[in-house]
């Protein structure tokens, strides 16, 4: 079961989005929530989760400087922003700091919830693509090769290009596992 954290100012965006995800449908349990980054910190160290769902804009500690601190703690955490801005340097730099998802609140009623929650839910397992157990201490090495293909370098790139394939043909992922790679990939280039 995947554990989720909700971090806004506003209750009832934190009970809205309690109410409208079909979280148990996709194997996630909201392990807590919080009105403030700081409140989140404290969580984290106490329940350790593998998603966070964060506002950008709150009182004190943003939810961009939260998802900061929160890689600090754990690298693993995966972030889905929400907010009500549209802006692109909000998106850009969720993005840089590994956001898997930007869920606009006021848009909440024409989305497709199942669709975002495969989304997310792929994002989280992505983060160990399901290695072998003879393999499971290579699951970084999953990792990297599903962050790196997530990014857009590797296609300017041939330097970077023959190192993510070398990573591959090194790691040698089965079809499952190569599919949850290309499909981490695919959902990062759709957000970028």
């Amino acid at each position: 079961m995947i554990q989720a954290l909700i971090v806004d100012d506003e209750h009832l965006v934190r009970k809205g989005m309690r109410l409208l995800f079909p979280w148990q449908k996709y194997g996630v349990e909201i392990a807590g929530e919080a009105a403030s980054g700081e409140k989140a910190l404290q969580l984290l160290r106490t329940h350790p989760v593998q998603l966070l769902l964060t506002d950008i804009t709150m009182p004190g500690m943003s939810g961009l400087e939260l998802i900061r601190e929160a890689h600090r703690h754990d690298p693993a955490i995966k972030a889905v922003i929400l907010t009500c801005h549209q802006d692109f340097d909000y998106i850009q730099e969720a993005l840089r700091l590994g956001a898997v998802d930007y869920i606009v609140k006021t848009q909440l009623e024409e989305m497709d919830l199942d669709q975002a929650m495969e989304r997310i839910v792929r994002a989280v397992r992505a983060e160990s693509p399901g290695p072998r157990p003879d393999n499971a201490a290579d699951a970084p090495a999953a990792r990297r090769i599903a962050e790196t293909a997530g990014g857009v370098l590797w296609i300017m790139d041939d330097a970077k290009f023959d190192a993510l394939l070398e990573a591959i043909a090194h790691r040698k992922p089965d079809a499952a596992q190569g599919r949850d790679i290309w499909q981490f990939a695919m959902d990062r280039w759709r957000l970028s």
